[in-house]
């Protein structure tokens, strides 16, 4: 028998796929989070290398507007097509919750002084990876329309990974 994830035909810029109690997962690639392209964006927000928190909190609530309950392979890979190949789009899409974020971060180490006792601890706050707290908070205050988005993080050690984990 095969599973249901061999049964659905590979999105254009699918890179990995996973079927756990009848969920399909699919990882797309429409965009390289360590490309020099987002080196401005990077330095201007002062993010760590890896801005895939960034890049979440940015593309989910586009992709949960975009995104059907029912959609075939065509329009989805349209979307993922069309991202893929308008880096302006995906600028412009992460760079509002690192703009937010890092103002959060910034009134966080204004309200709470006594907590960061050096320079070195304040910029290591800024420029941490985003944390699930942030990403969810991102998502509640600046999408509470959305009632098709969900944030689950998947954490595990040992078994397969997606590709993606080894860029990291």
């Amino acid at each position: 028998m095969q599973s249901v994830a061999t049964q659905l035909p590979k999105l254009a810029t699918q890179v990995w796929s996973s079927n756990a109690n009848g969920i399909v997962a699919q990882e797309v690639d429409f965009m390289d989070q360590f490309s020099k392209e987002y080196d401005d964006l990077k330095t201007e927000y002062k993010t760590p290398r890896a801005i895939c928190g960034y890049v979440v909190s940015g593309i989910a609530p586009y992709a949960a507007k975009a995104f059907k309950a029912e959609m075939d392979h065509d329009e989805l890979n349209e979307i993922l097509t069309n991202l893929s190949k308008d880096s302006k789009v995906v600028r412009t899409l992460i760079e509002t919750p690192m703009k937010s974020i890092q103002t959060q971060r910034k009134e966080y180490i204004a309200s709470h002084k006594s907590d960061f006792k050096t320079q070195a601890a304040e910029d290591s706050y800024i420029t941490d990876w985003v944390a699930n707290y942030e990403i969810s908070d991102f998502l509640q205050t600046t999408n509470p329309e959305l009632d098709n988005m969900f944030f689950l993080r998947h954490c595990a050690w040992g078994g397969p990974k997606p590709r993606c984990w080894n860029n990291t």
